[in-house]
């Protein structure tokens, strides 16, 4: 339940509602952050204190406080106004008290405490007497069904008490819940004489027995001479359909799956154009599972730069389910290269068991090797947690990822444990190729995994009829909707909730008409947050779009369901709401606009973020969009060292090269560049790649030791791909740039080479240890060469190897 309440509330944004903000684990408690709200509750607002305020005030001090009629009307407005916007979301509070209602210095009425809200439509049998019996409704006493009005008579019981200064009811719990069910409270006039007319009318109209006798929200705030506010008449823009309708072939196509993958691993490719409804189909899918699997979802951004950002996400919620775990499971899920994970996933120090374990293991120094061996963990601690239960691997928009992930999920989709089910959702247009790099097996592997298809068609028109419906105020335009959305989910709902919608429109004008009702500030937020394609904290957006907070903007904009707005790790993020907002706000920008606008967030990130703190992948993007590709190399050599430090070797090798490609070097700074962006190729095992780029290197300044390096790595890339009849005259060559003659070609030549390597095995290889201040230069050059050559041919030649190595 405690999950339930959280997910039930967490996107409903209104200022008289507390927001809450994210749901943790740790030890196998659950708990969610929310929103500070510094106030008194209701009753010593509206009935200020003589003495003390607060849970040890006295029922005497309470009853001897005079109301503030004028406090009294402006709070009450407020809090019928936020459990309107609360019932207009399909919930219902069931413990509302003063307690319950805190109230701000500057008379801000914020409604919190949701632990026991339900939805009204849910049908379980969680409908006991829970609540406080002193304000609850006869009917919630009774353990009874329960409706709206059951709220609203606990707003009754609380418009009494400010008024009176004792509750409709006294006595121990169990006498008040059964004289609700056979009594009327005095009226408070009898109590206190000379109080508002109008207040103590709607006070006994909300008091009443029978539920279907007492007021409802509107006609409430009528009787307080007010009407619902901006935020609860925008309430409902913002939430999504009540009701899932359709897609029980593709919703029977994913539960199949997951039954057979629970004797071999499947994996899922979800294909569909932008919305659709892929990723509502499958949480829809992952939500009706509730705690029998274990689902770890992540999600890929146009231009988020984030190291190995199809995984991260997904390591976030891994991270979030371990934690969740008892200690003793925990332990069993510490895998052996726990040291290298840690490394790779920072995140899973967050974990007490690994971080332990982490401290006291061991990385080794080859990055390349520690990538693998994180790889090897991250599917290690899959692996284990598959045994506690199913899990089921969620990728959104994967069709934005990046080359890094692949090697990874490529493997675990091809060989995907029992008990493992991975959903990959794309578009159909694959971009960068990432989709199909995921169908491929890895290494040229022959052996495929249970790779399945599932690509989401527009909706039925029936199903279309009934989502309009079930969304429009004016059903005579159904069909118009329907017609015009094309059975696109996302098109139905916002078509249907429109004010109105003239023939011909498109979801395109639909956006565009409600971006111009903005203000301008707001324009220029969502303007940000569009150009940027990717989450953005409100106080960098606020930044580039010139607008002072932003804070304001930033909740209108969620308000009109432009955009979505959400606390993470103490930043609250903007991003709009779907890809037909951005895509409709971006085209109606120039290229020159644009460009300004890439400019501003990257001259925002520096200025909010400064240089030690500074998301130098996400500006390279922006300086580069803006047309300043000087100021992007200038980020990017930063940026590249980012990656490679959390071991995204490929993205580093595409920073280097915005760095060779926009900057001014010299040749020994082109060298020097080159050989960066070949070390990453090779840790990301793109060998051929990098000789290349070696070869350049070397070239550039051909007649130095440094050269005779660049020359070394070629080789050993070129050995360690298998290019021999490169490779062999190319180490030949280098030998002999060095000093050594060794013919690596001829059969007669390999002859020589093993009759000296068994006279080194006769000699012995005994040496003494020395210091390598004490080695000439060229004896650690040659050593240095030789190995190379030797470890080049381990694989492609291992007895030539063996021989040179000798």
């Amino acid at each position: 339940r405690f999950k339930r309440e959280f997910r039930a509330l967490a996107d409903i944004v209104h200022p008289n509602l507390v927001t809450l903000h994210e749901l943790h684990a740790a030890a196998g408690d659950w708990y969610f952050t929310m929103e500070l709200i510094e106030g008194v509750s209701f009753i010593d607002w509206v009935r200020p204190p003589r003495s003390v305020a607060g849970p040890t005030r006295t029922r005497q001090d309470i009853a001897a406080s005079p109301v503030n009629t004028a406090r009294l009307r402006a709070a009450m407005v407020q809090l019928v106004d936020a459990l309107v916007a609360l019932h207009k979301a399909g919930k219902l509070h069931r413990d509302l008290k003063p307690s319950n209602v805190l109230v701000a210095a500057q008379g801000r009425v914020t409604l919190l405490d949701f632990g026991l809200v339900a939805g009204m439509a849910e049908g379980d049998p969680e409908k006991l007497a829970v609540g406080t019996p002193v304000y609850m409704s006869p009917e919630q006493a009774a353990d009874q069904s329960l409706d709206e009005a059951s709220d609203w008579y606990a707003v009754g019981s609380m418009l009494y008490e400010a008024m009176t200064g004792r509750r409709p009811f006294e006595g121990d719990s169990e006498q008040v819940m059964t004289r609700k069910q056979t009594e009327s409270p005095v009226h408070p006039t009898e109590l206190v004489p000379g109080l508002p007319a109008d207040l103590t009318r709607l006070c006994m109209a909300l008091l009443q027995p029978a539920p279907n006798a007492r007021p409802q929200g509107l006609a409430v705030l009528t009787q307080l001479g007010s009407v619902p506010s901006l935020g609860t008449r925008s309430l409902t823009k913002s939430l999504p359909p009540m009701n899932f309708v359709g897609r029980a072939i593709e919703m029977n196509q994913l539960q199949r799956a997951l039954d057979d993958a629970r004797r071999r691993g499947v994996a899922i490719m979800v294909k569909g154009r932008s919305g659709i409804g892929k990723s509502t189909l499958i949480r829809r899918f992952t939500r009706g599972l509730s705690n029998a699997v274990f689902v770890l979802e992540g999600r890929c951004f146009e231009r988020e730069a984030v190291p190995f950002k199809m995984l991260d996400g997904v390591v976030d919620t891994l991270t979030a389910a371990i934690m969740g775990l008892p200690a003793a499971t925990v332990l069993e899920l510490v895998p052996h290269e726990i040291g290298s994970l840690a490394r790779l996933f920072p995140v899973m120090r967050r974990i007490p068991q690994f971080a332990d374990a982490a401290s006291a293991s061991t990385v080794p120094p080859d990055p390349q090797e520690q990538r693998r061996r994180g790889f090897q963990a991250l599917r290690s601690v899959m692996t284990g947690l598959v045994r506690v239960r199913p899990v089921v691997v969620f990728v959104d928009d994967a069709h934005w990822g990046d080359s890094d992930s692949v090697v990874f999920l490529a493997e675990l989709i091809h060989g995907a444990e029992p008990g493992m089910l991975i959903l990959i959702a794309h578009r159909p247009e694959d971009y960068l190729g990432v989709v199909v790099q995921l169908r491929r097996p890895p290494g040229g592997s022959a052996e495929r995994g249970d790779v399945r298809d599932v690509e989401i068609q527009p909706l039925r028109d029936s199903d279309a009829i009934d989502l309009v419906n079930q969304l429009a105020e004016d059903g005579g335009r159904t069909a118009t909707v329907v017609a015009a959305a094309g059975g696109n989910p996302l098109a139905l709902a916002e078509m249907a909730r429109a004010p109105s919608m003239a023939a011909g429109m498109k979801m395109d004008d639909l956006v565009r008409e409600r971006v111009h009702r903005l203000s301008i500030d707001c324009q220029a937020m969502l303007a940000v947050t569009s150009i940027a394609a990717r989450p953005l904290p409100v106080e960098i957006a606020a930044h580039a779009a010139g607008v002072a907070g932003g804070r304001d903007e930033a909740s209108m904009l969620s308000i009109e369901r432009l955009a979505t707005l959400r606390q993470v790790d103490g930043q609250m993020i903007l991003h709009p709401a779907h890809d037909y907002v951005r895509s409709a706000v971006v085209a109606g920008l120039d290229t020159e606009t644009r460009a300004s606008w890439h400019e501003a967030i990257a001259r925002a990130f520096e200025a909010i973020q400064g240089p030690k703190e500074l998301d130098s992948l996400a500006v390279v993007e922006h300086w580069l969009a803006a047309g300043h590709p000087a100021n992007a190399a200038h980020h990017a050599l930063a940026a590249a060292g980012k990656a490679e430090e959390a071991l995204a070797f490929r993205r580093a090798a595409e920073l280097y090269q915005i760095g060779l490609t926009f900057g001014s070097w010299d040749a020994a700074g082109q060298r020097e560049l080159l050989g960066r962006q070949a070390n990453a190729l090779v840790c990301a095992g793109q060998l051929d790649e990098a000789a290349t780029l070696y070869g350049y290197a070397a070239l550039l300044l051909p007649n130095d030791d440094d050269a005779i390096e660049l020359e070394r790595l070629r080789v050993e890339a070129l050995l360690r791909r298998g290019r021999l009849d490169e490779g062999l005259p190319a180490a030949e060559k280098l030998l002999a740039q060095i000093g050594i003659r060794i013919p690596l070609t001829a059969r007669a030549s390999r002859t020589k080479l093993a009759t000296q390597w068994i006279q080194m095995k006769l000699r012995g290889l005994d040496y003494k240890e020395r210091d390598v201040t004490q080695i000439p230069r060229a004896d650690l050059l040659a050593l240095d060469v030789l190995y190379s050559i030797s470890s080049g041919l381990a694989f492609a030649d291992p007895a030539l190897g063996r021989v040179v190595q000798s």
